[in-house]
């Protein structure tokens, strides 16, 4: 019993370890006819996909805040490392300069 038990406390543990979704690959083109073009499209789209899951991706890193001043795309990602001393999370929460940081310690 204590066996299933703790096969059942792992399990649960393991499934509320979900990664966080913050980061997105583009939303797949849509494929009406099959032309290189097509394919090319398709191909970095499950190479973004792969790269998200499998921990590849590396977000940009700034001095300087950007908050108000730097322009990026809805959900961006980048590192922002005021004094040397502690580095902050940034997400891009609008797709033009307003970008939302938390510290990671």
């Amino acid at each position: 019993m204590s066996r299933w038990l703790n096969g059942f406390l792992i399990a649960i543990l393991l499934m509320s370890c979900a990664p966080v979704h913050a980061l997105r690959s583009s939303q797949p083109p849509t494929i009406t006819q099959i032309d290189s073009n097509t394919l090319a499209q398709l191909n970095q789209t499950l190479q973004d996909l792969w790269n998200i899951t499998n921990g590849r991706y590396t977000p940009n890193a700034v001095t300087a805040d950007p908050d108000g001043t730097l322009k990026g795309g809805k959900y961006d990602l980048l590192v922002y490392d005021p004094t040397g001393a502690g580095f902050n999370l940034c997400v891009n929460s609008d797709g033009n300069t307003t970008w939302m940081c938390v510290a990671l310690s």
